[in-house]
């Protein structure tokens, strides 16, 4: 390891722990849209189609509030992930709901019950 990664390694194991936390930002990931960014259009709006997908997830989910958020990649959803296109329009690349632990139980999925959301089938 570089003799600069040890020292700043070395810096941060010292710090306080409330102090200790940080964000380490990658630079391929700069075209995703996780908040307001400046350089694309102000016009540019999310495709309706994907809008209504992440609303029926969300919805299917337990969390009907989702729907009054007008647009949800220009919403600052955590989770979400967006890119923007060459027509400003905004496409859902990436939806991150967590991780559940290796102990988490899941219910048997009755087929006969069970159904995949019309929206969510028509997402590219």
């Amino acid at each position: 390891m570089a003799p600069i990664v040890l020292l700043l390694l070395l810096l941060l194991s010292s710090l306080s722990p409330s102090s200790s936390e940080f964000t380490i930002v990658m630079p391929d990931s700069s075209a995703l849209v996780d908040a307001p960014q400046t350089g694309f259009s102000d016009s540019a709006r999310t495709d309706p189609a994907e809008q209504r997908a992440v609303y029926e997830i969300m919805e299917a989910t337990g969390n009907g509030w989702a729907t009054s958020i007008p647009d949800v990649c220009r919403g600052r959803w955590h989770g979400i992930e967006c890119m923007p296109d060459t027509d400003d329009v905004y496409h859902v690349v990436s939806l991150s709901f967590g991780a559940l632990s290796d102990d988490t139980a899941f219910p048997t999925c009755d087929p006969a019950r069970s159904s995949l959301s019309p929206a969510l089938l028509a997402l590219p």
